[in-house]
C-alpha cells in the first residue's frame, strides 16, 4: 500500500496516509472527505557506505536522471 500526501480542503490541514486504492481516505485532524492529493518526493537512501560515492551522494551517473548533468546533488 503506497503512502500519499493530502491536504484537507475543510481545515487546510497536511497529512500523510496509507491506504488501499478501494478506501476513501480522510482527514487526520477533522475526519473531512475534501482532500487534495499534493505531489510528493519520493524517498531515497542517503548515506552508508554501500550507496555513498565520493561526495556523499550516489556513484557519478547513477542520480534519479541516470546522467551528471541535471544538477541534483545526486547526480553529481
Amino acid at each position: 500500500m503506497p503512502i500519499y500526501d493530502f491536504v484537507c480542503r475543510d481545515c487546510q490541514q497536511e497529512f500523510e496516509i496509507l491506504f488501499r486504492s478501494d478506501e476513501t481516505p480522510q482527514c487526520a485532524s477533522c475526519g473531512g472527505k475534501h482532500l487534495d492529493k499534493l505531489l510528493s518526493v519520493p524517498a531515497t537512501p542517503r548515506g552508508g557506505q554501500n550507496v555513498a560515492g565520493p561526495r556523499g551522494g550516489l556513484p557519478m551517473g547513477q542520480g534519479p536522471c541516470g546522467g551528471s548533468g541535471c544538477g541534483l546533488p545526486e547526480c553529481g
